[in-house]
């Protein structure tokens, strides 16, 4: 028999005896009092180093109706429509599945099938770095702009057993150990973990001295959002999981200024990168098991 607070023994697992964890005194009790037994802290991390040179922006013949419900910036008579970049969003969801793949390699390997308060340890590493790029032409005038990114992915949690799931590979969730017996109680259970980044690019024309919208800004950050938000329900539906609980957004801009002489050069006074990264739990109803009938006692009356 176990001693209390104990994993149980599994076959496959290297860990026995003492545990490590980041669990608060609260969460561990909510852990034994449900059965599921805390077994190691595990992590999965990812780091990488690339440039991306952003599309260069062409004016646009002004209209006067947007095709966008945020509108549109008008600069100089040009309309500058945001751009999504692609290449740092296939960079950075690459680079989060590859440490999400190691973090549940290592929960596998200790004999867990959930790994629970899944979080981002950010690093100064995580910093853009912009630079101007000449062109081929002599004048120098022909510039483009170049995003550095740095990556870095480090994703801690922690690996439990839960005798009463059945899974193929370890779940990896965001949620606290309370919450996991709370969604586990009302007949839930955590599918995995989804989410979205979305890179996009633009001019942001400056208002001037009128207190207005600046709307080049704002449809910015809304066309980030939008994707970032749709890549995280495309994960979701490719799990069959029928909602996504506890969604977290952080964002941030990066921005390039320079100031100018001439007309030409000011089209380049303000461009922006947004990025908006959303994570959330996908989760499914767990499967019921089916009552164990009592049996039946008959009397037999003389």
């Amino acid at each position: 028999m176990n001693a209390p607070g104990t994993a149980p023994p599994h076959q496959g697992s290297t860990q026995s005896g003492p545990f490590g964890s980041a669990l608060s005194v609260s969460e561990f009790a909510a852990l034994n009092a449900a059965g599921v037994f805390p077994v190691a802290a595990v992590m999965g991390c990812d780091l990488e180093s690339d440039y991306v040179d952003l599309p260069l922006l062409t004016p646009q013949p002004a209209t006067k109706a947007s095709p966008s419900p945020y509108g549109s910036s008008n600069t100089y008579g040009g309309r500058y429509e945001p751009v999504g970049v692609s290449e740092l969003d296939q960079m950075v969801n690459e680079s989060r599945n590859r440490a999400l793949t190691r973090l549940r390699d290592e929960a596998a390997t200790v004999g867990a099938n959930v790994v629970l308060g899944i979080r981002q340890i950010q690093t100064t590493a995580a910093e853009g770095i912009w630079s101007q790029v000449a062109g081929h032409r002599r004048d120098g005038q022909h510039r483009r702009l170049r995003y550095r990114p740095i990556i870095d992915y480090q994703l801690v949690g922690t690996a439990v057993r839960d005798p009463a799931l059945t899974v193929s590979e370890p779940c990896l969730t965001t949620f606290s150990a309370t919450d996991f017996c709370k969604l586990r109680d009302a007949g839930w259970r955590p599918a995995g973990i989804v989410a979205g980044c979305s890179h996009w690019f633009g001019v942001t024309a400056l208002p001037g001295v009128s207190a207005r919208e600046i709307t080049s800004a704002t449809a910015l950050w809304a066309n980030a959002r939008a994707h970032a938000f749709e890549q995280a329900r495309t994960e979701m539906t490719a799990l069959g999981a029928q909602a996504m609980i506890g969604l977290d957004v952080e964002d941030e801009s990066a921005a390039y200024e320079r100031n100018a002489s001439s007309f030409s050069q000011a089209l380049w006074t303000h461009a922006v990168l947004v990025t908006v990264s959303a994570i959330a739990n996908a989760i499914e109803r767990a499967p019921t098991l089916k009552a164990v009938q009592p049996p039946m006692r008959i009397l037999t009356l003389q």
